[in-house]
Parts: C-alpha cells; sequence; structure tokens
C-alpha cells in the first residue's frame, strides 16, 4: 500500500513528497496533456479512481538533461481514499516497462469497439 498522507497538506506539499524520491517531477501541464492518453489508460488499469494530482518524470540523459529518448517517464498519482471525515490521499509511483503502456492503450481500444 503506498503510503498515506493527511488531507490537510497542500498541493504544494503533496507534489513536495513526490519530489523527495523523485526531484524532478513535475505538475506542467503541457507535459501532462501530452501524455494524458497513458495517464488514462495506466489510471483504468490499476483501477485508480479520485485522483487529485498527476505529476511527470523525464529520464535524464548522462548530461542530466531531460530526454525521452533515454528512457522512459515515470508517472505519479495522489489520489483521495475514505470518506469525510477520514479522507486521505495516498501516492503512487510507475514506470512502465518495455511497450507495456502502448500494449494496454491498444488492448483498452480494442475493448472500446466490442461494446
Amino acid at each position: 500500500m503506498p503510503p498515506i498522507i493527511p488531507l490537510n497538506l497542500t498541493l504544494s506539499h503533496i507534489l513536495g513528497r513526490i519530489q523527495r524520491k523523485y526531484p524532478n517531477a513535475t505538475i506542467d501541464a503541457q507535459r501532462i496533456s501530452a501524455h494524458m492518453g497513458e495517464f488514462r489508460v495506466l489510471e483504468c488499469y490499476f483501477n485508480m479512481t479520485r485522483v487529485a494530482i498527476r505529476a511527470i518524470t523525464y529520464p535524464q540523459d548522462e548530461n542530466g538533461k531531460e530526454s525521452c529518448a533515454s528512457g522512459e517517464v515515470h508517472y505519479h498519482w495522489a489520489c483521495f481514499c475514505g470518506v469525510s471525515p477520514n479522507l486521505q490521499v495516498y501516492i503512487i509511483h510507475y514506470k512502465p516497462s518495455g511497450n507495456n503502456v502502448q500494449q494496454k492503450k491498444k488492448n483498452n481500444e480494442n475493448l472500446a469497439v466490442r461494446k
């Protein structure tokens, strides 16, 4: 189970928790929207509901520059669980291996066509 965080933390506190493990994680809207398809597929695959924050970390090359060519991105979520007044936030980090994301996306598209 991912670490549970008290709900009274702000967005910057929660992002700070993500950045402790992944210092380059960002919630930049342009970067997130470029990978929104992958986020949606993974959220469906892992049955995530009540997503509060999406963050992304691009891999760095040997010079310390961000480069998608040097590896795969890491996806991060902060989700709510529980009900008021015991509502809490937990964080999930995920790095796909190989072409898992594309395969899952293709599987979901096939399921949508069958319906």
